[in-house]
Parts: structure tokens; sequence; C-alpha cells
């Protein structure tokens, strides 16, 4: 069943009511999940604005070097705080369900694959603003030794 398009993630009924039953969750943390769910949003936000980095630097010159550096830096900053939601968000779930026995046997919460390519991602746009700023300033350097 497709759900209108939104901002985070729609957990299924069934789940909730579950999650209610066994006394994992209660109706007030609906929404907390809700708003959590919301946040993922860094994910695509902070890869829009890496991929806008590698225009700019791939289609400049000079100037342009320092605005893709800029971009790259803003596009780090989304993913560093990406990075930090999915780290906090598993570590949460995690230690929550190994307090409740009767879930913790059903359900493994770990550090996965998503979890580990957005520490990929924050360190390569980490290398990446670095390259950038180190490309516009030795090529004003290269520069200044021809005159």
């Amino acid at each position: 069943m497709c759900t209108s398009s939104q901002v985070g993630y729609q957990v299924p009924q069934v789940l909730l009511t579950l999650g209610e039953i066994t006394g994992v969750l209660s109706s007030s943390t609906e929404s907390a999940v809700n708003a959590v769910t919301s946040a993922l949003i860094l994910h695509p936000i902070a890869a829009g604005l890496s991929f806008l980095a590698f225009l700019i630097a791939a289609c400049s010159d000079r100037l342009g070097f320092l605005c893709a550096s800029l971009m790259a830096a803003l596009a780090t900053l989304a993913a560093l705080a990406a990075m930090i939601l999915d780290l906090v968000l598993v570590a949460v779930v995690r230690s929550y369900l190994n307090r409740n026995s009767t879930v913790d046997s059903l359900v493994d919460v770990s550090y996965e694959t998503g979890t580990w390519l957005t520490v990929a991602a924050f360190a390569c746009l980490f290398l990446g603003v670095f390259t950038t700023c180190c490309a516009c300033l030795t090529d004003r350097r290269r520069r200044r030794n021809k005159y």
C-alpha cells in the first residue's frame, strides 16, 4: 500500500500497535518517532549539496573552487548531522530494546550498511573540502610565482 508523498517515514500501524502491546512504545513516543524520521531528510540534502559542489568544481576555475569549497563545506555539515543522527538513533534504539528482554530476543539492532555508508560519505566530503581548498590556494600561489 502506497502512502502520499511526505517528509520522513510513516511507521506502519501494525508495528505501532505491536510496540504498544509489548510495552516497547507508548503513544507519546509516536510523535518522537515521526520527528526523528523527518530529520532523515538530511541524507538526500547532503547528497544534493555535494553534487552541486562537484558540478561547480568541475566546471569552474579559481573563484569557482572557492565557491565549490564553500558548497562542499555545507554538504559536509549536512552529512555530519546525518551521520550523528544515524549513530545516535541506532544507539538509542539498541539500548531501549536491550532494557526490554521480551523484544530484545526478537529484534537485532546493529550498525549496518546504511550507517557505515553515511560515515564513509562524511569522510569523503571532508577530504573533498580539504582538496578544493588546497586547489584554490595552490592555483593562486602558482599564478603569483609566474610574475
